[in-house]
């Protein structure tokens, strides 16, 4: 059957949601309240809509939470769902409302003349003695005011049992090999990995030569064919290199120079170092080398020394300064990775992870940045250190979960701990052994004796509230007199049924 569904707004009224109701021709209408707002309180909306969807033909339905609206609904016989998938496969089922009673004329006469006849009923049966009638009396109002005296009267007691400290200290095992908590101590552990930045410098000890003055002097090209050959300013000359850590020194000619033609021509030419510095300083014979194609057709050779590259010494970093600076930083980075993680677990030891500190290692370096790069001067040697470092850590669950058993074993009878209350704290530091470590904890919580409810009910029934909380301070062990609230307010003691007394505890630590 085609149902129309008609959501409606928190700002609709009648006139609005009948205009919605005239939208559609179907035998059903659905009316689907809004999430927020509470259109159409009035049981006098709901009478007018049913009313308005009966004269159009069709069935009325809600689907809403309102229990002021459904109760209106339900008075009216209108079908309520929980949602709109149940309403269009449900039932649509109306309540069928009870028809009054009509009672017909005969009935009514002989009902008349029951009651007309009913002085003459009295009359045969006789009156009871007045005697009588003052005992009945007199016992009925004895047990209306006994009754009064046990149910009428109420009271509320409030115990605040006394808080014990209760500490245990427990040796404890840790092994990655276990698989779960062992009451006797052990706890597995897993490793977790943390990654720690940090900057750091040193003062330089060492000195660094720095370039001050390039070197300068001659050098002479041969030509190894018959034609004349010009070699223009700016060409490079240089040494060879003897092997991998011979540094290669090169020169740049002065000017441009005509070589004549014919094998063994030779011709000299101004040359000046590339870079400065003493390194230029060559003996005779040193050059040997042309760059660029001209190196096919002449040689090159320096006849004379080539003099006045000058270095001067300032202060540099040396190798000893570096690993000095790589190691201090190291070591306070997995300072700062074990602060990190024991801050964390001391903030909240039963959700964070208790880090096992004697087994913490550096996994990786994943960066590491050196101010001045080598051989360059600074009078500072600065280093950046990024480092990823592991360690066993123990899940504070885990913890909470070795704690509470093994501290609820050793409670008293009658107690129980206050939930809330434990603290966990390292003994002993931590050491390792073999892939694990030993070590103690310190576990201190509060707790409290068991207050059975009838049984204070029963110490302060019937008697004065002042003395009620005394004696249930010092029967029960509270931490106070018991608070007591009576009602009414001027009845002076507790009640004499236990029934009447409600027992409400609260724990402080």
């Amino acid at each position: 059957m085609k149902t129309q569904v008609v959501q409606l707004e928190h700002y609709d009224d009648v006139v609005s949601v009948r205009d919605k109701m005239g939208w559609g021709q179907t035998s059903r209408i659905l009316l689907v309240w809004p999430t927020h707002g509470n259109p159409l309180q009035r049981k006098l909306d709901l009478i007018l809509l049913q009313r308005h969807s009966q004269a159009i033909g069709a069935q009325l339905g809600l689907v809403c939470e309102d229990p002021e609206v459904r109760a209106n609904a339900h008075d009216l016989g209108i079908p309520i769902f929980q949602d709109i998938r149940r309403a269009q496969t449900g039932r649509w089922r109306l309540r069928q409302r009870r028809k009054p009673t009509v009672l017909l004329d005969e009935q009514i006469h002989a009902k008349n003349l029951k009651l007309l006849d009913q002085p003459r009923l009295n009359k045969a049966a006789g009156v009871i003695p007045r005697k009588i009638r003052l005992m009945i009396f007199g016992a009925s109002m004895a047990a209306v005011l006994t009754l009064l005296i046990l149910i009428l009267p109420g009271a509320q007691l409030t115990l605040e049992p006394l808080s014990i400290r209760q500490e245990i200290i427990l040796p404890i095992r840790v092994d990655p090999q276990l698989a779960d908590v062992n009451l006797s101590g052990g706890l597995p552990a897993r490793w977790h990995t943390l990654i720690v930045e940090g900057r750091a410098s040193i003062p330089s000890t060492g000195l660094v030569s720095v370039p001050e003055k390039p070197a300068s002097g001659e050098v002479s090209f041969t030509n190894l064919g018959e034609n004349p050959l010009l070699v223009p300013g700016g060409t490079i000359v240089s040494t060879l290199a003897a092997g991998s850590t011979t540094e290669v020194i090169r020169f740049a000619t002065q000017q441009t120079i005509q070589v004549p033609g014919g094998v063994g021509k030779t011709v000299r030419a101004p040359v000046i170092a590339v870079l400065p510095g003493q390194e230029g300083n060559l003996d005779i014979g040193a050059v040997r080398s042309i760059e660029g194609s001209l190196g096919l057709l002449l040689s090159v050779t320096n006849p004379v020394p080539l003099r006045g590259g000058s270095s001067r010494q300032v202060p540099g970093p040396t190798d000893f300064d570096r690993q000095k600076l790589y190691n201090q930083l190291l070591a306070s980075l997995q300072r700062s990775a074990v602060e990190e993680l024991m801050s964390a677990w001391h903030s909240d030891n039963l959700h964070a992870d208790l880090p096992i500190t004697p087994t913490i290692q550096m996994s990786q370096i994943i960066t590491s940045t050196y101010r001045p790069a080598e051989k360059l001067p600074a009078a500072q040697l600065e280093l950046t250190l990024r480092a990823g470092f592991k360690m066993l850590v123990v899940p504070g669950s885990d913890l909470e979960k070795l704690a509470i058993p093994v501290m609820d074993a050793a409670l008293a009878q009658g107690q129980r701990g206050i939930a809330g209350t434990l603290q966990i704290s390292l003994n002993t530091p931590l050491r390792q052994t073999g892939s694990g470590a030993v070590g103690e904890l310190r576990l201190v919580r509060h707790s409290v004796r068991i207050i059975d409810a009838p049984e204070a009910a029963n110490l302060g029934r019937g008697l004065p509230a002042s003395q009620a909380g005394s004696i249930l301070k010092e029967r029960l062990g509270l931490a106070s007199p018991a608070g007591i609230i009576l009602w009414p307010s001027w009845w002076p003691i507790l009640p004499l049924l236990p029934m009447r007394i409600e027992v409400n505890s609260s724990v402080s630590p």
